[in-house]
């Protein structure tokens, strides 16, 4: 069963679920989407962090900011989890594969004035010609995580740590602009986890009898695809399973782009009961997957399927969805709509359990000259998606971006 945790960081966190089952499985990564997987345990965890963490130390590196260029995987777990363990503070990035995320990387180069970057070998040598386009990256100091000596773990040398101490630099997708940088403290990441896991006025999951988190160290507490280099595919994916005490499942985005019914046949194979995604992966799984690569599937186990981030969710890519999957047993009452953004931390609302979405229509016309009129379905009407409410102590304002007035 799940262990909620007191812990004061995410280090404290981490190195509790070492100590108290150090052979359970923390993360399984599915390398080529489906079959072929890499699994670490929490010990597997706590030795690489400190074996890092050492590393970064001896680089007196302490308290500065270190940029992660590394891939969706279980290296960059590791890394990101080094980075922690050595007082370093994370500066997650994506690394560049197109002229978006090329864009994106050196805008956060320029913002963030890291001067370290923390690779692999291989993609260190595959970023040479990058290295030269994106100003300020080529004059960094590179550090590679697989330049480690055997035995450095026990070199290291635990900081103190406290709740108000910056754990990480977490960029907005930058999706409506410029990325901007949110500096995130353990507090403030262990507080938001708290709003996903504890109390009656909290969205509570693991609170509850059949709660999608009070399974088996045996059994997946979910599937994501999601990148983790920001919000829900950081927090959700890659520190949520350790707060749950409890596997996830994982893989890289370009995984399930390339073939989407690997998402779920990750879901259906692991009876997984959390996975989640932006509601244009709902719609791309409806379009993408045949009726013959639905056969088999098996959506029962999927008791939250979160949608949701920092805008709107579309109920025709939900309605949609539900209505294709149900045939393989997935439930429209396990859609759990949410509002989230990087400033947040992740959670902002959401509803204090998975339930069918809460639609209602109104007048866009009127939406549009910023007054909400609800009104029957009929021509000229838009239909919204709740994304429920502020739970724990979180409050939510609603404020004039110009005059800065509620």
């Amino acid at each position: 069963m799940t262990t909620v945790s007191t812990a004061s960081s995410l280090v404290s966190l981490a190195r509790s679920r070492a100590q108290e089952k150090p052979d359970a499985r923390a993360y399984s990564f599915l390398i080529d989407g489906e079959n072929e997987e890499r699994t670490i345990t929490y010990s597997d965890l706590d030795l690489h962090a400190r074996a890092i963490a050492s590393l970064l130390q001896s680089k007196g590196l302490q308290g500065e900011q270190v940029l992660l260029l590394l891939p969706p995987s279980l290296e960059f777990i590791e890394a990101f989890f080094g980075c922690l363990y050595a007082g370093v503070v994370a500066v997650p990035a994506y690394p560049p594969q197109v002229m978006l995320t090329m864009s994106r990387l050196e805008a956060i180069v320029a913002d963030s004035g890291t001067t370290v970057v923390f690779t692999t070998s291989a993609l260190r040598n595959a970023l040479q010609s990058v290295r030269s386009q994106v100003p300020g990256l080529s004059a960094m100091q590179w550090l590679t995580t697989d330049d480690l000596e055997p035995g450095v773990e026990d070199d290291w040398r635990e900081p103190a740590f406290d709740e108000g101490g910056t754990a990480l630099i977490q960029y907005t997708s930058g999706t409506t602009g410029v990325p901007k940088g949110v500096i995130l403290s353990h507090g403030n990441v262990l507080h938001n986890l708290a709003l996903l896991m504890e109390g009656e006025r909290g969205v509570g999951f693991c609170s509850r009898p059949g709660s999608v988190f009070a399974v088996s160290s045996d059994r997946a507490l979910g599937v994501l695809w999601l990148p983790p280099y920001h919000d829900l595919g950081l927090i959700g994916g890659v520190l949520l399973p350790v707060y749950a005490s409890t596997p996830i499942v994982l893989m890289s985005p370009i995984s399930f782009l390339e073939r989407p019914v690997r998402w779920l046949q990750a879901i259906s194979r692991y009876q997984a009961g959390y996975s989640g995604a932006p509601d244009f992966a709902y719609d791309w799984c409806t379009s993408r997957i045949s009726p013959e690569e639905r056969v088999g599937l098996d959506l029962s186990c999927w008791h939250l399927a979160l949608c949701g981030g920092g805008g709107t969710v579309r109920y025709d890519a939900l309605d949609r969805f539900a209505n294709v999957f149900t045939e393989c047993g997935f439930r429209r009452a396990a859609f759990y709509s949410a509002y989230g953004l990087a400033e947040g931390t992740l959670f902002v609302s959401g509803r204090l359990k998975p339930a069918a979405p809460v639609v209602k229509t109104f007048d866009r016309r009127a939406l549009e000259r910023n007054q909400v009129l609800e009104v029957s379905a009929d021509l000229g009407v838009r239909a919204l998606v709740g994304c429920g409410r502020a739970v724990l102590a979180q409050q939510i304002a609603t404020v004039d971006a110009n005059t800065m007035t509620r």
